[in-house]
């Protein structure tokens, strides 16, 4: 088998490796109010074996998924919810990908 072969497959392997043990989380970006502070979004590269979420996903894509309506209220409990089980799981966290929002909410972007 030749050297070129061989590094398709295994890198094929690792990809689809990564796609089954991984995940990546996007924390949109959020203006500052009087009572909280501005975030300036990620996004996080996760381990989600054992989860039961989507490949790419975010706090708006879950919440429309679920067909609630996305609003600071139920952004706020998805947000601790998700923190609170992806907190132990973090690989990286990168700067926030618009690109990846819009994949994770099926192009919406929601403006709250």
């Amino acid at each position: 088998m030749s050297q070129s072969v061989s590094t398709s497959i295994m890198v094929f392997a690792a990809l689809v490796l990564f796609y089954f043990c991984c995940g990546i989380f996007l924390v949109k970006p959020t203006r500052a109010t009087t009572t909280q502070v501005a975030h300036p979004g990620a996004t996080i590269l996760y381990f989600r074996a054992g989860l039961a979420m989507p490949f790419i996903t975010s706090t708006d894509g879950m919440i429309s998924d679920s067909d609630r309506t996305v609003n600071t209220f139920t952004r706020a409990a998805m947000d601790t919810t998700v923190n609170a089980v992806l907190e132990s799981k973090v690989i990286l966290e990168l700067p926030y990908s618009k690109w990846l929002y819009l994949r994770s909410t099926g192009g919406v972007d929601y403006m709250y």
